[in-house]
Parts: C-alpha cells; sequence; structure tokens
C-alpha cells in the first residue's frame, strides 16, 4: 500500500514538472528565440539621430550622416524582420532613453528623413553633401522600398 502510494505521489511530480515544462515555467536556453536580424545596427542608427541638436554647427552634416545610418541598415535588413519587430526595437529603444532624448529624436527625425528621401530620389545631386560629410554611406545605391519600410516603423512610434 506504501509503495502504491509513492508510485502515485511520484507520477503527479513528474505530471507537474512535464506541464511546467510545457507550459514555460522552466527555462529552455536552447528554445529562446534568436534575433536573425541587427538590432545592435539599428540602435546604433537611432543613436546617430541625436548625437547633435538643430541650429549646431555642422548640422547639415550630422543630419546626412544619420540619414546614411538609416538607410544603410535598412538596405543591410532588406527582408528580416517583420515590420512589427522593427518597431518594436525603435519602441524599445525610445523607452530606454531619457525624456530629452527622444524629444530631440522628434526633433531631428523630419530633416533626418527628409536627407534619406532625397539621397534615394537622387543621390548625384547629393553626391557633394556626402562627399563633405566623409562619405558616410556605405552602400553605392539604396532601395527605396527598403528604406520606407524602415521610416515606416519609426513613423509608427511617434508618441512613444
Amino acid at each position: 500500500m506504501k509503495q502504491k502510494a509513492l508510485s502515485r505521489v511520484a507520477c503527479l511530480v513528474l505530471a507537474l514538472a512535464l506541464a511546467c515544462a510545457l507550459g514555460g515555467c522552466l527555462p529552455c536556453p536552447s528554445s529562446a528565440p534568436q534575433p536573425d536580424w541587427d538590432q545592435e545596427g539599428l540602435h546604433a542608427a537611432l543613436e546617430q539621430c541625436v548625437c547633435y541638436g538643430q541650429g549646431e554647427a555642422g548640422v547639415s552634416l550630422k543630419t546626412v550622416i544619420a540619414a546614411c545610418g538609416m538607410l544603410d541598415w535598412a538596405e543591410d535588413n532588406p527582408s528580416t524582420p517583420a515590420d512589427e519587430a522593427i518597431t518594436r526595437c525603435i519602441e524599445d529603444w525610445l523607452g530606454e532613453k531619457e525624456l530629452d532624448t527622444r524629444e530631440l529624436f522628434w526633433e531631428n527625425w523630419p530633416s533626418i528623413d527628409q536627407q534619406a528621401r532625397e539621397i534615394l530620389a537622387d543621390p548625384e545631386a547629393c553626391a557633394e553633401l556626402l562627399a563633405s560629410a566623409g562619405n558616410p554611406q556605405q552602400h553605392g545605391s539604396y532601395s527605396s522600398g527598403c528604406y520606407l519600410r524602415l521610416s515606416g516603423c519609426v513613423v509608427a512610434c511617434e508618441g512613444c
């Protein structure tokens, strides 16, 4: 009788352990999803957007450098991850920043976005400005679809 009671307890303990494992109670590091895209690169591109303020000396050069950072990241990450993951990553980055840094980002964003669009539309017309900024672009040309996707994800975060 004692052995039967012990085996019932053992079965119950094993069943609970299995339920917890299947329910996510127990950590399973080997199955944790790993990003298959460059989150750190996106954070670095976003940091370039807040390393200056409007009205500072060299703002046009700093703007083109930030725009190229965003264009380069978008070009290097054309299809992964999903837009929701990019938006979440941007939201997380903004959420880690102080209020003044978030405000600076949104103050700088319109000119960065405009500069990126100008580079996309007519890179030859921007050649002199790019040269003055030290040719910060990593690509000879850019796909507008890649950048517009990233830009849309940034805009989706407005107000964060």
